[in-house]
């Protein structure tokens, strides 16, 4: 019997250690949405108690009825869960729409990835909000000028540091040209003036009030532009509208 056990416990061990082995620093994050807990694809499993009665007998070939009555027993019942918001709608200022990038799937995993590799810090985030979407280049970019540029909006802190949070917004315009864009201080709301920042040039790692994190470069205001005589917006007005309510 105590070997068995032993068996049964080095097994467990090996799995885990396969399972941690498989998973990638950072591929997953804690959401603040609530889980469902359900056996995946089980069905409630029925019992089949049956109750023999038996006729008085007779000379003849004795009758036996019998009668069955299914008994159910169900499985762990699934705790009630909020589903995330399906999205956002296209429109005017937000041309294609949003959508929240499902948990464990690239799309929401590499804004995430983005943040940590650029603000050199490692970790899981627990996200409290993701919206992706994808629009035209700004205007005053003329060349090279993407054709579709994808863009996240994440709000979201650390789950071993809560006080390393903000709101950031990513952009990817290739494989490798891809990064943070602007960031806003975790309780603003909105795409709202000063709250954005952007980041220009370079220089020694420094703070930013309301920020984590050190930032490189000379901080701005992200809805007007780096330069004072030149309207340069961060965003092109076919998708400001898409962090409408955040």
């Amino acid at each position: 019997m105590l070997i068995g056990a032993a068996s049964a416990v080095a097994a467990v061990a090996v799995v885990t250690v396969a399972a941690v082995l498989a998973t990638r620093h950072g591929d997953d994050d804690v959401t603040t949405a609530p889980t469902t807990t359900s056996t995946a694809g089980s069905r409630p499993s029925t019992t089949t108690t049956t109750h023999t009665t038996t006729a008085p007998t007779t000379a003849s070939t004795p009758t036996t009825r019998t009668t069955t009555e299914p008994t159910t027993t169900t499985s762990t019942a699934p705790v009630a869960t909020t589903q995330p918001p399906p999205g956002g709608a296209a429109g005017p200022g937000c041309v294609n729409g949003w959508i929240v990038p499902t948990q464990g799937t690239a799309l929401r995993l590499e804004p995430l990835d983005i943040i940590r590799r650029q603000m050199s810090i490692t970790g899981k985030f627990q996200v409290i909000e993701m919206r992706y979407f994808t629009g035209p280049e700004v205007p005053w970019i003329l060349a090279p000028r993407r054709p579709v540029v994808e863009r996240w909006y994440v709000k979201a802190q650390l789950a071993d540091d809560p006080a390393f949070k903000a709101r950031w917004l990513v952009e990817r315009r290739s494989p490798v040209v891809k990064g943070i864009a602007a960031a806003a201080p975790f309780d603003t709301v909105g795409y709202q003036s000063p709250d954005w920042r952007g980041f220009i040039g370079e220089g020694p790692p420094h703070a930013v009030e309301g920020l984590p994190g050190t930032w490189v470069g000379m901080d701005y205001d992200f809805l007007v532009g780096d330069d004072p005589y030149l309207e340069k917006p961060g965003l092109p007005d076919e998708v400001v509208h898409c962090l409408d309510s955040t």
